[in-house]
Order: structure tokens, then sequence, then C-alpha cells
């Protein structure tokens, strides 16, 4: 259990409904309820009760809210020993810690991660100052209108195609180009929420993919390109993707007052 969970949560209960929430996190439902029923197991506890209209939370699993929100309305205290409060940012999925340096305006920041929807009503609800979203570059101009219309200003970071990432001892480590009929005879490795076909390895937030990459050289995962020299400091390497589907990435904040 983590705080990106316990947000889960917070957020089904706004929601009275999984699947809506599912829809407003930008993560699979099927993976949403199993995070639930995942927590319920390491608790010990039903957080949410099932009924015909939705979900409700249980005795327990009010307690566990009220806990739950405390703590993350405690989030933005970290970093006041300074007096100012924690720069909140919100980032995509294995989003490179070189790059996400650069976006520290100060001393202190709260670092989160979330998919595009997520981010966009976070900013635009101001629970979080700036965030950075993914999304596929042929759906720019609708981004686009949608940060207007959230009052959100958006500026890109970046414009690229999806790479290959596999171990140094894999079987496609030198190949020039990785296409699909190689990576099937691979095992991929997908993020929770993502759709992935049978035999994949799913993983939730924070576990090391690059650590089981390195660890298992007959899987890959297709990945944004890391930064300069970083795969081969993590014991991987990074292959072109043939028809690799192309992706652009927006930092966002509040429009400032004309």
């Amino acid at each position: 259990m983590n705080l990106t969970h316990l947000r889960y949560i917070v957020e089904v209960e706004r929601c009275g409904s999984v699947t809506k929430a599912a829809q407003a996190l930008y993560i699979g439902q099927p993976n949403l309820s199993k995070i639930i029923k995942d927590m319920e197991s390491e608790l010990g506890i039903e957080i949410f009760r099932r009924t015909a209209r939705g979900v409700i939370p249980t005795d327990e699993g009010r307690q566990l809210l009220k806990h739950a929100k405390a703590a993350l309305s405690q989030i933005d205290e970290i970093g006041r020993l300074s007096g100012k409060r924690a720069m909140r940012i919100m980032l995509p999925p294995g989003f490179p810690g070189e790059r996400a340096a650069g976006l520290i305006k100060q001393g202190t920041a709260v670092i989160s991660e979330a998919g595009t929807e997520a981010a966009i009503k976070a900013v635009s609800g101001g629970s979080c100052d700036i965030a950075v979203i993914r999304f596929p570059a042929a759906r720019e101009k609708l981004t686009k209108a949608l940060l207007s219309d959230k009052g959100l200003n958006g500026r890109r970071l970046a414009e690229y195609e999806l790479t290959v990432l596999v171990s140094a001892d894999s079987p496609l480590a030198d190949v020039p180009q990785a296409d699909k009929k190689q990576l099937a005879e691979l095992t991929g490795i997908v993020r929770e929420g993502e759709s992935s076909g049978s035999g994949c390895i799913t993983v939730s937030a924070g576990v090391d993919i690059p650590g089981l990459l390195s660890s298992l050289p007959g899987t890959y995962f297709i990945s944004p390109p890391l930064p300069e020299g970083q795969p081969e400091r993590l014991g991987l390497r990074q292959i072109p993707l043939a028809g690799a589907d192309r992706f652009a990435e927006f930092v966002i904040e509040k429009a400032q007052p004309s």
C-alpha cells in the first residue's frame, strides 16, 4: 500500500463507483478493483461494500478513508522547514528523474504519478501546481483545446516514438530495430492499467522495471526514450521499435490572469 493507492480509494469514495473512479484516474477498472482487494487483504478489512448503485464505505472503510485523507492533506506540509509550501508535481508513469529535476523551481517538492486525465483534473482543481501529460501526438490539437477549456497552459517538453528496452543479455540486445514478430518471442512487462495480452508480467506503481529487465533477459518493456547513457548504466539496451506510435509530452499549469 502506498500514497497512490490511498488516492485511489479516496477517489472511489468520491465517485461512488469503481468504474467511474477508474475512468477519472485513467487506469483500468479491473486493475483498480484488484488494488482495492489487495489493500483489503493486507489490512484485513473490507473497505467498500458493493451495492446495486455502486460502492459505499464500510464502517472500517470510513475510518481508513479518514486517515487517508488526513495523510494526503499533510503531503503539502513536507518541506515546510524552509517556510515555503512544497511544490506539487504530477508525472506520467516512468518519467525520467533527470528530466523531473528540471521542473522543480524551489527547494522542496512533492512528486506523484498520475495519468493524463487525473493530472489535468488535479492542476485545474488546484491540488497540483504543475504536471506533465503524455498523449498520442496525433491528438495534440484536441488536447490543446481541452487544456484551454480547463484554463490551463501547455508547453511542449518532448515528442518521440516509443522504444523497446531489453536486458543487455537479451536475444534482441544487438538488433538495429525490433518488430512485433521478434517481441512475440519474449515476455512483455506492462504497467498496471495498461492494455496487455496473455503471458505478460503486470507490475504496480513503484516496481523496479529496469531491475526486472536486467534480471530477466527474456523480457522487454515498451517505453519512451530514456536519457542518453541511462540504459547502459542500468544494464539495458534501448532499441527502436518498428511502426512505433508517436507521443507528445506537455508540462501544464494554470493560466495566469491577463
